[in-house]
């Protein structure tokens, strides 16, 4: 240490220090210090940049390289061959590789995150949370970790893979110890032997998990990569079993830190804390200032692409950089007063779901975990639900059923209570749509919200025909043909009148065979990667690609803000194909009346809360967290 002093450099701004649990308790004044002092500071000890600004940490999120984990053949070279299988395992995971492979593995695998998918996956959050809740009052007492924040992230993630719920133990105890590869700054020998044990044993668990899918299939992320599928590709068995890991460490780990963390925050803001308990429609802006405030990720490492410039420093190419997001979300030039709690704030674009390529893969489930827990806090456990699932239907999320798309469009009971609203031309915001259009201002020009989807069709797709099917079906669905935009300090939802949609065609048999995939790939990117502007519009792009007399693709670029996949595969495919068919052949289609439009769901749902529908459900939350607060205080 003094002789590295000696040569100008400060032992004390080191991140080594995090393993001291008195500065890792407490890591802020050390953040605080390297912002001021080093933005962007070289590390003798870790040998790597450090960064603490908020700016500079997006820089490196958003434009470095993810892939830093050694191959086996460098750890051999290191003499490091016993880690070779966890190595193995780590270079096929997309949280260390670039594009292309990123942009493959993380396209495959957003299927299994459909909103249907995570609409099931909230309903079974907001039971397993209450079940777990009151199993610990029913004891008397509670330990945050043991009864909530380590079973409940465990429980879930078993669900969200497919696997038995009964295992979810065993899958804890795996990825407590593999998180040790992923937060260490040091090798620690005395624990690699451990970690092997449960990289290995994770890797058989779903092997044969994978085996059993194939002879069985059961929804859940293993099924949905085994059978995901984009032009031909497919993942393979040794990609899906890396990536399993990968999404079952990531989600339990960072999910019990939340909560533990966000706990502890509260018990140590009780100003705060009491103002959540008065006003319970502050849980998802508090959940995000938690985020912000005690990230459950401190930090993580990218590699210098090029010999780069930052914050006046020269970095070599391939030089290592760890980001600090927790540092860049106390960073007064982007947050006023950063070291505050504030459950309120409403400028709160925080780094704790990392940014661009690599943002969260779980972040949209997260957050709808969260606004259930919202809903759970604001729902009497007594009532039953309005709508349940029905057979051929899917129920959303809202409450409402929706037949499968085709000619009977019958309206339940459900759908003839919502009337349809006054005001055609706008509409607010639904509570899903908030969310989406709040995170789309806080980064406008990162695709984010972008979502890719492609039609492959056996045959010729004639431009004409179909260009006027998608416009009709465009005019048909007004949430196809909204923007959105500020009015009177409140976001609205606007409705555009319907136009002809241009759909650029672009035919590739000119071009050698093997040149023509590529080619067709190439400009669909390039459309999937341009934002939307949410405030003009449109938010769906469409290009028809002909790569030989019998391969048409038509492919669709939408922003989520207008839809969710079971929309887009139950109703607008289905409507489509017969809009198509119906244009070709110079006839109608035989496609009913909309009961109601998605903005009249969103004026319904908005009405509901002013009317104050839900005060009674808020009394007895309200009153339920009081009486278990003075029980605990009593004890």
């Amino acid at each position: 240490m003094s002789a590295v002093a000696a040569r100008g450099v400060d032992p004390s701004l080191s991140l080594y220090r995090l393993l001291d649990p008195e500065v890792l308790a407490n890591p802020y004044p050390l953040f605080h210090r390297l912002r001021s002092e080093d933005p962007v500071h070289w590390d003798p000890f870790l040998h790597a940049w450090v960064v603490t600004r908020y700016a500079d940490v997006v820089t490196v999120l958003y434009k470095f390289s993810a892939d830093r984990t050694p191959s086996p053949e460098q750890l051999a070279a290191m003499g490091l061959e016993a880690l070779t299988p966890i190595a193995r395992v780590m270079v096929k995971q997309m949280l260390f590789l670039d594009a292309p492979a990123h942009t493959r593995l993380r396209g495959l695998a957003s299927y299994a995150f459909t909103p249907r998918r995570v609409a099931i996956l909230r309903e079974h959050i907001q039971e397993i949370t209450t079940r777990l809740l009151d199993e610990a009052a029913t004891r008397g007492r509670m330990d945050v970790i043991a009864d909530l924040g380590a079973p409940l992230p465990a429980i879930v993630t078993a669900e969200m893979l497919g696997v038995p719920t009964e295992d979810h133990e065993q899958l804890k105890n795996w990825s407590a110890d593999f998180a040790e590869v992923l937060g260490n700054f040091q090798h620690n020998p005395d624990r690699a032997a451990r970690m092997l044990r449960a990289t290995e044993g994770m890797a058989e668990y779903f092997r044969e998990r994978i085996r059993e899918q194939k002879r069985q299939p059961r929804e859940g992320l293993i099924n949905a990569l085994l059978t995901a599928e984009i032009d031909g590709d497919r993942l393979t068995e040794e990609e899906v079993v890396a990536n399993c890991i990968i999404t079952m460490v990531g989600g339990q780990e960072t999910t019990t830190n939340l909560i533990g963390n966000g706990v502890l925050t509260l018990l140590r803001h009780p100003a705060e804390l009491a103002r959540l308990r008065a006003d319970l429609s502050l849980i998802p802006s508090a959940v995000e200032e938690l985020l912000r405030f005690e990230p459950p990720s401190q930090h993580t490492a990218r590699m210098a692409p090029d010999d780069v410039e930052l914050g006046g420093r020269r970095i070599k190419k391939r030089q290592a950089v760890i980001a600090v997001m927790a540092a860049g979300n106390r960073d007064p030039e982007r947050f006023p007063e950063p070291d505050r709690l504030d459950l309120g704030r409403a400028d709160n674009r925080h780094l704790s779901f990392g940014w661009g390529a690599h943002f969260c893969f779980g972040a949209p489930l997260a957050a709808e975990s969260w606004l259930a827990r919202a809903r759970g806090a604001a729902r009497d456990p007594r009532r039953r639900p309005v709508v349940g699932p029905a057979s051929g239907s899917a129920r959303r999320d809202d409450g409402v059923r929706v037949g499968r798309a085709s000619g009977d469009r019958t309206p339940s009971t459900a759908l003839a209570g919502i009337p349809r609203r006054a005001n055609r031309a706008t509409a607010p915001l639904s509570f899903a749509q908030q969310q989406i259009w709040l995170h789309a201002q806080l980064a406008p020009d990162v695709p984010l919200y972008n979502v890719p989807f492609t039609i492959r069709y056996r045959g010729a797709l004639e431009p004409a025909p179909l260009a006027r099917a998608l416009s009709e079906l465009i005019a048909r669905h007004e949430a196809w043909r909204t923007v959105f935009a500020i009015e009177d300090g409140r976001a609205v939802q606007r409705v555009l009148p319907s136009s002809a949609v241009d759909v650029p065609f672009t035919d590739l048999r000119h071009l050698p065979v093997d040149a023509r995939e590529p080619e067709a790939v190439r400009l669909a990117t390039e459309d999937a990667r341009r934002p939307f502007d949410v405030g003009r519009g449109p938010l769906v792009r469409a290009r028809l690609v002909r790569l030989a007399d019998d391969d048409s693709r038509l492919y669709l670029t939408l922003h989520h803000v207008i839809f969710d996949g079971y929309s887009l595969y139950q109703i607008v495919v289905p409507e489509l194909a017969a809009l198509y068919a119906a244009a070709v052949a110079g006839t109608r289609t035989s496609l009913s009346e909309l009961p109601i439009q998605y903005a009249d769901w969103a004026a319904w749902q908005r009405a509901e809360v002013e009317r104050g529908a839900y005060a009674r459900q808020l009394e007895h939350w309200t009153k339920w967290l009081a009486a278990r607060t003075t029980s605990s205080s009593a004890r």
